[in-house]
């Protein structure tokens, strides 16, 4: 034998092996169970035994220095320098620091969070305040809109739009004609600082439960899952397997879902479905994406103010799993996305190792923070 041995336990680290197989074939090979040290020569055919390519006994891994750590944290580092303020950004740091565990990293991460000022701090230096009534607000086919006198936005409202078509301005003028509305504006850019503005969830949530309360008195089915041309409806209870191509004319209007469908490739797939929401239906999707150690699977809706939701299943029983999450999505189950939103998932036994809600701010964060939940497994380029 060769004077230059390896010990099983650095041979294992290098396969990614239990030692257990080692001692295994070592006992086979030289009828001795007390071998703990192992030859070069041998390596070949422990790698034959374990069923992978050979690799080099001699290269060691390398500990990675704080510098390279950090380079694996580029992306959440810029994150956090580019947010406007400490609390909109907390949550997210306060998650980063229990996955690090390096504490060069760690005083990193909390030297660029203390830079941040605060909210209160953060709108008197960078924001200004708009005031309206609803004396101001037009409502449009797809939601309402501010009158553009006073500031551009517009809000995009769940739901029907023919409900919306039909609702008259003097009732919203007449019952909250008291109601006085604040949104904050960006003085550098003139944008909306919609994270600051919770009166305009408000609005929303006014204009949702008025149509909400339309609909019990009319029933109204408000998409199809087939294409424009074909007058024929699809059950309630179906769900379809797409194509790209299927995605880019139904989906067409959501410009996060065309983001996330460039991930179906190879074995990967998209099923459209009917989302019941409270008790109206709406058109989902679904896209499957499988690997070998983790499958994923991504809820988007046809509506861009719906959260987007990512599963992480483990591989065993996928299929189970899907069809769990499918009944879930197409079954009236009361509050499911609100559960959902609020980390209150367990309950609905749908069996996944992890979640995670993207809400739909831009194309970039939705971009950066699909990979980021993904990774290293798929990513969108």
């Amino acid at each position: 034998m060769s004077k230059k041995l390896y010990s099983l336990e650095h041979i294992s680290k290098v396969y990614n092996t239990d030692v257990e197989n080692l001692k295994i074939w070592t006992a086979e090979k030289f009828n001795d169970k007390s071998l703990t040290e192992l030859p070069p020569s041998v390596n070949n055919e422990i790698a034959t035994f374990l069923g992978v390519q050979p690799l080099s006994l001699k290269s060691k891994k390398k500990r990675k220095n704080s510098s390279s750590k950090r380079n694996e944290y580029l992306t959440e580092l810029k994150q956090i320098k580019e947010a406007s303020y400490k609390e909109k950004i907390l949550d997210f740091v306060t998650d980063l620091k229990q996955k690090v565990n390096d504490e060069r990293i760690i005083q990193t991460i909390d030297s660029i969070y203390n830079s941040l000022p605060n909210k209160k701090e953060y709108i008197l230096e960078n924001c200004e305040k708009k005031y309206f009534t609803w004396k101001d607000i037009i409502f449009t086919e797809k939601g309402v809109k501010i009158n553009p006198n006073i500031l551009y936005l517009s809000i995009n409202i769940d739901g029907p739009t023919k409900i919306l078509n039909e609702i008259s301005n003097s009732y919203f003028q007449k019952k909250f004609s008291k109601e006085l509305y604040k949104v904050y504006l960006n003085k550098f850019n003139e944008k909306v600082e919609f994270t600051l503005s919770d009166d305009i969830q408000k609005i929303k949530n006014i204009v949702s439960e008025h149509i909400n309360n339309s609909k019990k008195e009319k029933k109204i089915s408000t998409i199809t899952l087939e294409k424009p041309r074909n007058n024929s409806r699809v059950n309630l209870n179906q769900d379809k397997e797409i194509n790209i191509k299927d995605i880019a004319t139904i989906f067409q209007s959501n410009k996060f879902i065309q983001q996330a469908s460039k991930l179906i490739k190879n074995d990967n797939k998209a099923v459209a479905l009917w989302e019941n929401n409270n008790s109206t239906s709406e058109e989902a999707l679904i896209i499957i994406l499988k690997h070998k150690v983790y499958n994923f699977v991504i809820w988007e809706n046809i509506n861009e103010n719906r959260a987007c939701y990512i599963f992480k299943y483990e591989n065993g029983n996928f299929n189970r799993k899907i069809k769990a999450l499918k009944t879930f999505i197409m079954t009236d189950i009361e509050y499911k996305r609100w559960d959902l939103f609020n980390n209150n998932g367990n309950h609905n036994q749908l069996n996944y190792e992890e979640y995670y809600t993207v809400i739909h701010e831009s194309i970039d964060s939705y971009k950066r923070k699909l990979n980021s939940y993904l990774k290293p497994y798929f990513k969108i380029k």
